[in-house]
């Protein structure tokens, strides 16, 4: 589709979707949030879980998480992995990053290593990330769905007034033209609907 195309569908997919603006909202902001985690695999998992504990939107959350994808998560696990191991004061005595991404088994074959050299890092960085960016995308995204929803609201209010509006004159049109050909004369009631005056 392309990154503006994808953009603009997910955009409408978050503002188009039902519910409140928290909703939507808080849903956006933990699909972002847990794409900062290190959880590769369990992220829809973590997202279900979340938007049911925190009252939000799980299809947002789980549209807005296409952000963590195959060239974005090289950045993501970087920063994560250098921000935990200076949080962690281990700056400059860990290991250099993984060139190519362990299977499931490598890792479970060697799970205390991977955990203090990155799963646990990068948990520590990946936190504080999500939760700065998930704060930033909630209350952005919070407003402006707010605005865009009372905007539609107000679209949809007045596109079902002018379909009123046309229906009655429409009925009215139609009226006068029966009334026309049967030549019958105009009963009061009639004569009120077709604004007719009293000669």
């Amino acid at each position: 589709m392309g990154i503006k195309p994808t953009l603009r569908w997910m955009e409408l997919k978050i503002k188009r979707s039902r519910g409140t603006a928290y909703k939507a909202a808080m849903g956006a902001a933990i699909g972002v949030g847990v794409c900062f985690t290190p959880f590769f695999g369990f992220h829809v998992i973590l997202i279900y879980l979340l938007t049911k504990l925190l009252r939000a939107s799980f299809l947002v959350g789980l549209v807005i998480s296409f952000v963590g994808n195959p060239w974005t998560f090289p950045f993501i696990t970087l920063w994560t992995y250098e921000l935990g191991h200076w949080l962690l004061g281990n700056d400059g005595g860990h290991q250099p990053a993984l060139e190519t991404a362990p299977g499931f088994q490598d890792i479970f074959s060697n799970y205390v290593y991977f955990w203090n050299e990155y799963i646990w890092p990068m948990t520590v960085g990946g936190l504080p990330t999500a939760l700065v960016v998930g704060a930033i995308v909630f209350f952005t995204l919070r407003g402006n769905i707010r605005r865009y929803q009372k905007y539609r609201i107000q679209r949809i209010r007045a596109a079902r007034q002018r379909n009123k509006e046309r229906a009655e004159e429409s009925r009215v049109a139609a009226l006068a033209e029966k009334i026309k050909e049967t030549g019958h004369a105009a009963t009061d009631k009639v004569k009120t609907i077709l604004h007719i005056d009293e000669e």
